[in-house]
């Protein structure tokens, strides 16, 4: 079976886990486009190039960029599709 091309995380109070473990076990099985909405700091951070490794504790991204409104935000398999931050991060206020 294909793995995903993206998987979004929309973490607000699981951050911690968001960033932590599932980054990790998302690395390890090779999800190569990784996006966690942070509701808390206002923005989008993007996790590329999964960094396997013989234990969980050692898997990784070895790109990470964070984007934030204003700016837009591109899938890694369908480069021809961006979005504005802002279009996808709720209200600041709202939350």
């Amino acid at each position: 079976m294909p793995l995903p091309f993206l998987i979004i995380e929309v973490s607000n109070k699981t951050y911690q886990r968001d960033s932590g473990i599932k980054l990790r076990k998302y690395a390890q099985a090779g999800i190569a486009d990784y996006w966690i909405f942070n509701l808390r700091a206002d923005r989008i951070e993007l996790y590329r190039e999964p960094w396997p490794a013989k234990s969980l504790e050692g898997c990784r991204y070895a790109s990470v960029t964070h984007f934030v409104r204003g700016q837009r935000v591109g899938l890694l398999k369908r480069p021809e599709m961006s979005f504005l931050v802002d279009d996808l991060l709720p209200d600041p206020e709202s939350f």
